[in-house]
């Protein structure tokens, strides 16, 4: 059986008997030729499937943890790390730590080993679902560092599969607590109990012993110093009296001389603290008229700045108007040399009839109804871009006011032509009442021939000159527009179409729209203002306290 190398018989069932270790497995062979694989080491014999061996020694290991491992999985940028032990032919592992570099196992295994130059290897793999598991490190220890018997905590850092570390190379590292002990069998364990019982009763009967000649030392010894203490007592009352005679008489000195100090402290903390309240109350005083003062200057000094700029642009108009007279007059010149077709020429001396400037400045640019032709440009611009917001509030002559549907209207052409036809006569008699000026009358027909959204239809009747509006069933004035718009979506609208020149007021329109923008926006400045004041007013509070 010597000629033949024996191996660990891993996972076989034993059952342990007296000093020994009896193994069952199986094996199937030709006898003294093939080999066997007991487990562990030392004589063995098998027979009838029965085999033992004994182990003298076993090493107790304990996986702790791993740290800093490489990520090998770089899909996921981590790895799932697990611990393989080999020791004398046998071979167990760890749990799996899912997607971890640094797994905490503490997890312990018990081996059976007694050759001291037998060798610990702990690999540390990455757990592969589909393929072969990827080695990350491995670290080799030899029992001869351990025959001690005590635990020794291991730290080392992972090496390749040659067991070497490379300067460049960082596997990270790993902690093990091992011990390599005597196995300690059953009889061991009653020879133990009954050396303790006996070690008990020995000790028990010395102490019984021991105590009953302490006890009569301490009794000779208690009167000896009974006697001493009686009188030791006497001169100790009569020192102590004294002494408590002399430190009362010393403690009222001091107390004296102590309240007589503290008086004449507390007078000097008092005038001190009057005196600083009064320093620091005149120094507050002072910082806060010059902060009264510096706002004061800040507030002159902005109203210095909005005067210049209030001048500033009171100037710029000035020079705008100015300017734009100068413009008009040349303008003006120009294009009555160009139009010498239309003027009158004198037959006898040839020359064009042109009036002077102080002729036609009086009543250059103004309007009979607007004032000035410009004020009109600007509201008929105004109210073009109001008739393309849905929802926005017209003026009209009768109906109070309506909200914007659409314009042009989305009708027919049947539905204006009766609209205009209802409204002919009230626009002759408007005509008749305030003829308008021929120049007015081309600029408003050439305004409309060159909007992109007027298209005259048969008879003479421009869809621009129509808008659809709705008919509300509350009241506007008190109705903000949002509202307005969600009340007009839920409930159930009609509508109208209306014919503008003489249904619409379209300088009221514009000046009403107008208005409620600039309340909106006073009504913002006036909330910012509040609350620059409120915050304001409050520092002020802060800082006085």
């Amino acid at each position: 059986v010597d000629m033949f190398c024996f191996r660990q018989f891993e996972g076989s069932p034993h059952v342990r008997y007296f000093k020994t270790n009896l193994y069952q497995g199986e094996w199937a062979g030709i006898p003294l030729i093939t080999p066997l694989t007991p487990h562990g080491q030392g004589e063995i014999l098998f027979l009838d499937g029965w085999g033992f061996s004994r182990e003298d020694k076993v090493l107790y290991i304990t996986i702790v943890r791993c740290r800093y491992l490489n990520a090998v999985d770089m899909s996921s940028g981590s790895s799932d790390p697990y611990c393989e032990i080999t020791c004398n032919g046998v071979t167990v592992r760890t749990s799996v730590k899912w997607s971890q570099l640094n797994p905490e196992y503490k997890e312990s295994f018990e081996i059976d080993v007694t050759n001291p130059e037998a060798t610990v290897t702990v690999e540390v793999k990455d757990k592969d679902v589909f393929g072969s598991d990827d080695f990350m490190g491995q670290v080799v220890l030899t029992l001869h560092d351990f025959v001690d018997g005590k635990e020794h905590t291991v730290v080392e850092l992972l090496r390749d599969e040659n067991n070497i570390k490379m300067p460049d190379d960082d596997r990270g590292e790993i902690e093990i607590r091992i011990r390599w002990a005597e196995r300690v069998f059953e009889d061991d364990f009653l020879l133990i109990d009954k050396k303790k019982a006996m070690a008990t009763r020995i000790q028990a009967w010395a102490r019984c012993a021991a105590a009953k000649v302490e006890l009569k030392r301490l009794k000779k010894q208690r009167e000896i110093d009974e006697k001493h203490a009686i009188l030791c007592a006497v001169k100790i009352t009569s020192i102590c009296r004294v002494r408590i005679a002399k430190k009362k008489v010393g403690a009222l000195r001091r107390l004296r001389r102590s309240a007589v100090k503290i008086q004449k402290r507390i007078r000097i903390f008092i005038a001190r603290r009057r005196v600083a309240f009064r320093r620091l109350r005149h120094k507050k005083a002072i910082v806060i008229q010059t902060r009264a003062r510096v706002m004061l200057a800040k507030s002159r000094v902005q109203r210095i700045i909005k005067q210049k700029r209030a001048d500033f642009d009171r100037v710029v108009t000035v020079l705008q108007k100015n300017v734009r007279r100068m413009i008009a007059r040349v303008l003006v010149k120009a294009l009555r040399l160009e139009e010498k077709a239309d003027l009158k020429i004198n037959a006898k001396t040839g020359s064009v009839k042109i009036d002077p400037v102080s002729v036609w400045i009086r009543t250059y640019g103004k309007d009979p109804e607007y004032g000035l032709k410009r004020n009109r440009r600007i509201t008929e611009r105004a109210f073009k871009k109001l008739l393309t917001v849905q929802y926005a509030r017209l003026l009209t002559s009768k109906l109070g006011i309506m909200y914007i549907d659409s314009w042009p209207p989305r009708g027919g052409v049947e539905e204006m032509r009766n609209e205009r036809a209802s409204s002919a006569k009230q626009q002759s008699k408007s005509a008749k009442k305030q003829p308008k000026s021929k120049g007015s009358a081309n600029k408003a027909a050439a305004a409309v021939e060159n909007d992109p959204k007027d298209t005259k239809t048969e008879g003479g009747v421009s869809r621009s000159d129509f808008v659809q509006v709705f008919f509300p069933g509350f009241n506007p004035r008190t109705t903000a527009r949002r509202q307005a718009m969600e009340m007009m979506d839920r409930q159930s609208s009609y509508f109208a179409v209306l014919h503008i020149p003489t249904s619409v007021l379209s300088r009221q329109s514009v000046d009403f729209t107008a208005t409620v923008i600039q309340c909106a926006a006073r009504q913002r400045i006036a909330r910012r203002k509040f609350k620059t004041m409120l915050m304001v007013h409050r520092s002020i509070s802060l800082f006085q306290k």
